[in-house]
């Protein structure tokens, strides 16, 4: 793997990609192949006013519509998503087809297409990683869950969901299994 990978992950208003909005994105930026964090990405987003948060969504982020009255909107979020993390990258994330629904969706929706169609469209998606691993046999079956996995780990998790703090919890999560990979071909050969 030579290309960097971004992390994404979006706190939204639901988990419906054609009625609910994105609400707020993290990215963390990783270099392949030295692991180093390259750029850090966070911003809340101001969904439409006829928006409605979930209930569900709310247990999970905590947030409401009052506490994003004054956030940015989407066109402004991309544009600086863009012009701090740039285009040379995959994205990665955990079940990420998820985030990357709403990310093309709000890149659509601003204009933003165009520089969309400029990322790399071989997504890493984390959770499919750990699940080969189960099935494997190299992780226990218990472990599929990121929760699980953090524990399993050792990495602490927030108890708080955001969106660039899941960013980073899945940028650990696939540094460490990345690394139980290579051990394990390094055992074969």
């Amino acid at each position: 793997m030579k290309k960097n990978i971004c992390f994404i992950d979006f706190e939204t208003t639901g988990d419906d990609l054609y009625y609910d909005y994105p609400i707020q994105l993290g990215a963390v930026l990783l270099s392949i192949p030295d692991n180093r964090i390259l750029v850090e990405f966070d911003s809340l987003i101001k969904p439409p006013n006829n928006a409605i948060i979930s209930e569900t969504a709310f247990r999970t982020h905590g947030y409401n519509i009052e506490a994003l009255k004054d956030a940015p909107g989407s066109h402004d979020v991309l544009k600086r998503f863009f012009k701090d993390m740039k285009f040379e990258y995959s994205f990665g994330g955990w079940n990420i087809a998820f985030d990357v629904g709403f990310f093309r969706r709000m890149c659509y929706e601003t204009r933003y297409i165009k520089e969309y169609k400029t990322i790399s469209h071989r997504h890493i998606d984390v959770q499919s990683i750990a699940r080969g691993l189960v099935e494997a046999g190299s992780i226990p079956d218990n472990v599929a869950s990121l929760n699980s996995l953090c524990e399993f780990a050792g990495i602490k998790r927030p108890k708080k969901h955001t969106a660039l703090g899941d960013a980073r919890i899945t940028t650990q999560i696939f540094i460490y299994l990345i690394k139980k990979l290579s051990k394990q071909t390094q055992v074969l050969t």
